[in-house]
């Protein structure tokens, strides 16, 4: 059948919104420690994590914060992030998540999201600052399937990045359905670290003896398969990695589960879709990402004609189910047209499918495989990054005439973006353009790849660059 469903039983969705599920279940937990950030040596029981929301929600009600509003919420990792996250909610409002390593693209997310607040790391002191804690008002009333609980942005591939709107709905379908991002407020601790390298990762068995599961991106396995301080610290109650973000090469995972005693896991997701396959290690099979997650449906098409394929045939990927957001920017919540409609029609059909731009299959016993990107978006440890986005710099330049990115391939960061350049003047030169892009752009976004200059940009008919014919230059090029 073309359409296949998840192997697991449906689950119950509760109707309620993410704050009032989560602080309803934390009190049975009391003064157990809910969050460790290994970082700045600070722990938070549960008990301590609900007051703490309710000081922050108060804080935001005092300084404006109502129903429907915005707040763009700006951090590295830490254990106030979920605090925030929980009272903006609670205040009946939308926190929009930006990475501060986006440097200077992320203005533009506060900008079309039509934020009203920005937190970042003030919001310590902020949630703080409510000297007598004011319940937030009972008259708050979210509707899980409709009004929001988060609003990240996802980097387009023809365009500049676009607000997904995840609902409560979506939030809480992730929680119940599987220990995710969110679930440890409801099931256990969570320690929490910035990634500069493996040491922080191993460091983190000194201060929380029982950690069992641990969530990376390939490059940091990449470090962990090569540091030195492999058997320098004690891991024997780690059963699993979770592995996310980026296609993570098998020969990588085993050399993992190896060395370390535990089973690597890859999982498949996005920011439209959150999560779309379980983490079950009982029935991990090699090259897969995953099983079909409960209440999830997936079908594969030809990408000529759309014709549903059968099981074990490449095509793209589809994705139906509670977990999917929508596609589209802020000027729809306050009523707007949507200006970039189209993609949004792009991304979901009529029937509810979303349209994933990757290329895969699924077998018979509902597991899925990804083996190629529809998409162009490029992949640089686990960041994405939109070709078009790039492009638009290069064209701002005044001696470029043309230009086209590409990902090429990089043993230690997945992807690097590589310039195809069509000057204007005869006297521009790499390292002009290199350096030009390095002061318009955030650090991972950078040409690591490098800059070639061509006669001309090879187009379709419509004028849709045509970056196959690129990479096929540059494999006759490595082949002379």
């Amino acid at each position: 059948m073309p359409i296949k469903k998840s192997p697991y039983p449906d689950i119950v969705i509760p109707e309620v919104s993410v704050h009032e599920y989560v602080l309803g279940r934390i009190g049975e937990f009391g003064d157990n420690v809910a969050m460790i950030d290994n970082t700045r040596k600070v722990s938070i029981t549960f008990r301590e994590f609900k007051l703490q929301v309710n000081k922050c929600a108060s804080a935001l009600r005092r300084r404006g914060i109502r129903e429907g509003d915005v707040v763009a919420v700006c951090s590295t990792n830490r254990v106030e992030y979920l605090i925030v996250l929980l009272a903006v909610s609670a205040c009946g409002g939308i926190s929009t998540i930006c990475n501060p390593m986006y440097g200077k693209g992320y203005s533009a997310n506060i900008e079309d999201s039509s934020t009203l607040c920005n937190i970042s790391k003030q919001h310590e002191s902020r949630r703080n600052s409510a000297k007598k804690i004011l319940a937030y008002p009972s008259s708050v009333r979210v509707h899980p399937k409709e009004d929001l609980f988060i609003l990240p942005y996802s980097s387009g591939t023809t365009g500049l990045p676009k607000g997904v709107m995840i609902t409560h709905r979506n939030m809480i379908y992730q929680i119940v359905s599987t220990l995710w991002v969110y679930t440890f407020i409801c099931y256990g601790s969570m320690s929490s670290w910035k990634l500069k390298d493996c040491r922080f990762w191993l460091s983190c068995s000194k201060c929380v003896k029982q950690i069992n599961t641990f969530s990376a991106v390939p490059p940091i396995l990449l470090q962990l398969s090569q540091t030195e301080l492999f058997g320098k610290y004690d891991l024997s109650s780690l059963p699993r990695i979770l592995v996310a973000a980026a296609p993570t090469p098998s020969a990588l995972v085993q050399r993992i589960e190896g060395m370390y005693k535990v089973s690597g896991i890859p999982t498949y997701g996005s920011t439209e879709m959150v999560r779309v396959t379980m983490s079950d290690p009982s029935a991990k099979k090699d090259n897969s990402v995953g099983i079909i997650s409960a209440n999830t449906a997936i079908k594969v098409i030809d990408v000529e004609t759309a014709t549903e394929l059968d099981a074990g045939f490449d095509g793209e990927i589809l994705i139906r189910g509670p977990q999917s957001g929508r596609v589209q920017i802020s000027a729809t919540i306050i009523g707007q047209v949507d200006n970039r409609s189209t993609s949004t029609k792009n991304a979901i059909d009529s029937d509810g499918w979303i349209h994933t731009g990757d290329i895969g299959h699924y077998d018979h016993d509902g597991m899925l495989y990804i083996v190629d990107r529809l998409k162009e978006l490029i992949k640089y440890k686990g960041f994405q990054i939109a070709p078009a986005e790039l492009e638009a710099v290069l064209l701002s330049h005044p001696d470029i005439l043309d230009a086209a990115v590409i990902g090429v391939s990089d043993v230690q960061a997945g992807e690097v973006p590589k310039a195809f350049v069509v000057k204007k003047r005869a006297g521009l030169f790499e390292d002009a353009v290199l350096e030009f892009m390095k002061e318009k752009v955030t650090n991972f976004k950078w040409l690591r790849g490098g800059v070639e200059f061509v006669a001309y940009i090879p187009k379709s008919a419509s004028g849709k660059i045509l970056r196959r014919e690129l990479r096929k230059r540059m494999v006759a090029a490595s082949n002379l």
